[in-house]
């Protein structure tokens, strides 16, 4: 294992703890989990703070990518593994061919845990559908009324999508 950069005093002009390591740059990261198997690695760890041992770990992942589980073995011992620990993303101890969480793993498992991933809210979109429905029906009983209540509701049904999308769209900025 190879030891992580710790922060000193002030980095980029902000006081740091001097036993927190620096955080990972975007670049890094990118790198990082540009492999599936590396990425296989940090989401088996997720679930399983470890330390699990490589065996398990390639058979889990071999599993998972159709690969073989000799293949597999070898490229998490020989690359990926040592990738991740020399960046503090995960310990692995060669000698005893096991792996764990590293001091970094959070800031990594946050780019790939599903468990992280912002649910979309879809009641507004029930709503829309409901009041669609509901307008639809309306209108089509108003229609006997004549020509003139028709195109109001059909004016408040378009005015009233609009200002849906409007809402939508500056509650996202």
């Amino acid at each position: 294992m190879t030891a992580i950069p710790e922060r000193t005093s002030e980095e980029n002009g902000e006081l740091r703890r001097d036993d927190e390591p620096i955080a990972l740059d975007t670049d890094e990261v990118f790198y990082l989990l540009g492999n599936d198997r590396r990425r296989a690695i940090v989401l088996a760890l997720v679930d399983d703070a470890g330390p699990r041992d490589v065996s398990e770990l390639a058979s889990e992942i071999a599993g998972e990518d159709d690969g073989s589980y000799k293949s597999v073995y070898v490229s998490l011992q020989q690359s990926h593994l040592p990738q991740l620990d020399e960046n503090g993303v995960v310990e692995y101890d060669a000698e005893d061919r096991t792996v764990g969480r590293g001091p970094r793993f959070d800031e990594m498992a946050s780019y790939v845990d599903p468990a992280e991933e912002p649910a979309h809210d879809w009641r507004p979109y029930l709503v829309g559908g409901v009041a669609g429905l509901v307008l639809t029906g309306v209108s089509a009983f108003v229609a006997a009324l004549g020509p003139l209540v028709t195109g109001t509701l059909a004016l408040v049904s378009a005015l009233s999508l609009l200002g849906y999308a409007a809402y939508e769209r500056t509650s996202e900025a």
